[in-house]
């Protein structure tokens, strides 16, 4: 294949292994438009990164086998910068779903950013530990809980109480 036909789908060589804002979105509109009837937002997105997590999909961090892509990340600051950029494109989206929802009574744009920087570093810290060698098992247990501690955060802190 040349080069010439990779960047035709991948106009940055950084996205040729971050190529998963796409999945990230369509999973982020499916937590707000198609959630249960009478289920909040937050109890949709939680469900959704948990079930990211139990599956153990790209998105969730703690694939089997995500070492090594966790430290080619970590080792470029172009990759680092990239996946910065990507993310804002996930926040963008979401503030504009939950602005969309007739049902949300609270601050869409500070909610979705806190949701994305909340995720982020929980995936960063479960990424740094599994780098450092610890077990798996123990890891995936805390990237859970740290989890359910951010939409008990979001929940307190960003969605205002009746």
């Amino acid at each position: 294949m040349s080069s010439v036909t990779v960047f035709n789908h991948f106009p940055r060589k950084e996205d040729l292994l971050l190529d998963r804002g796409e999945d990230a979105v369509a999973i982020l509109r499916s937590a707000v438009r198609d959630r249960a009837a009478g289920a909040d937002v937050l109890t949709s997105l939680r469900d959704a990164t948990l079930r990211l997590a139990d599956d153990r999909h790209a998105l969730s961090g703690v694939k089997d086998g995500s070492v090594p892509f966790s430290r080619t990340v970590a080792a470029s600051p172009a990759l680092i910068a990239r996946a910065r950029e990507i993310a804002a494109d996930p926040q963008r989206v979401l503030a504009d779903e939950l602005e969309r929802d007739p049902d949300l009574d609270g601050d869409a744009p500070l909610l979705a950013a806190f949701f994305i920087a909340g995720y982020g570093s929980v995936m960063v810290e479960t990424a740094r530990r599994l780098v450092a060698g610890e077990p798996q098992g123990a890891v995936v247990d805390d990237h859970r809980a740290r989890l359910e501690r951010l939409f008990a955060a979001l929940r307190d802190g960003v969605i205002p109480r009746p």
